[in-house]
């Protein structure tokens, strides 16, 4: 492996980015809440003799191939617009920080004042300055998916689908890999986690969760994630369904 692979190898590290299927040889780049859990669930991840996370170089050991040599990996992750992808992280850690703390679950000090500052939070705006842009993402779910999809250095990734086409995309992916398995009815919902995001949203409050900011907040949104808007092509004027206050 050359010094440029073992730094890009490091670099991956940091985010646990990889799950190598052992045998079909994919390479899959698990970027947080971009239908990780409903990929993972898909793909079977966690079933350890089909997939091997790659975030520790030992892994490799098992390969008598190069890491990054596309010609014997087909690689592939998804994206999603990055409002929403914060704010999907800032509905999600605002139920668990209210289900933790009502309930006393956190282990130890330094996790209950984590928690119980994420639950102080009134707004996505007051969630954003806090947790983004003055103290940087300490949480996966709000790094830049660049980082994740090591977008712009190679490897290039031989397949970027988009959350918001999620159907369509897995479709064109599996026209790619006639091997993954079929994509079921509502993927995104027959989880364990999205199960669970739906009993935390009729227990918590969920006429709390407004999908709304102010225009300072989207600037910051913007600037933050520049690289996101422009490598994987998602225009700042699509709010969604946000409400700019």
């Amino acid at each position: 492996m050359t010094t440029k692979d073992k730094e890009l190898l490091k670099e991956a590290q940091a985010y646990y980015s990889y799950s190598a299927n052992r045998t079909q040889n994919f390479l899959f780049y698990c970027n947080p809440k971009a239908g990780s859990s409903s990929l993972k669930h898909m793909l079977d991840i966690r079933n350890e003799n089909k997939w091997k996370p790659c975030h520790d170089v030992s892994a490799l050991k098992s390969y008598n191939v190069n890491f990054f040599d596309k010609r014997q990996f087909f690689s592939f992750g998804f994206v999603r617009n990055p409002y929403d992808r914060a704010y999907s992280t800032y509905k999600m850690l605002m139920l668990f920080a209210r289900e933790l703390v009502a309930n006393n679950l956190v282990p130890d000090s330094a996790s209950l004042l984590h928690w119980h500052k994420i639950n102080s939070y009134k707004t996505f705006d007051e969630f954003v300055k806090k947790e983004i842009i003055e103290a940087g993402p300490t949480d996966n779910h709000l790094r830049k998916q660049a980082d994740f999809l090591l977008f712009g250095r190679d490897p290039v990734i031989d397949f970027i689908g988009k959350f918001e086409n999620f159907e369509n995309d897995f479709a064109s992916l599996q026209k790619e890999v006639e091997t993954l398995p079929l994509l079921r009815e509502n993927c995104k919902t027959v989880n364990l986690q999205s199960r669970e995001y739906a009993r935390l949203i009729e227990k918590y409050d969920a006429h709390r969760f407004v999908k709304e900011m102010t225009g300072e907040t989207r600037e910051s949104l913007e600037e933050f994630y520049k690289e996101d808007f422009e490598n994987f092509n998602y225009s700042k004027k699509d709010l969604g369904d946000f409400k700019i206050i």
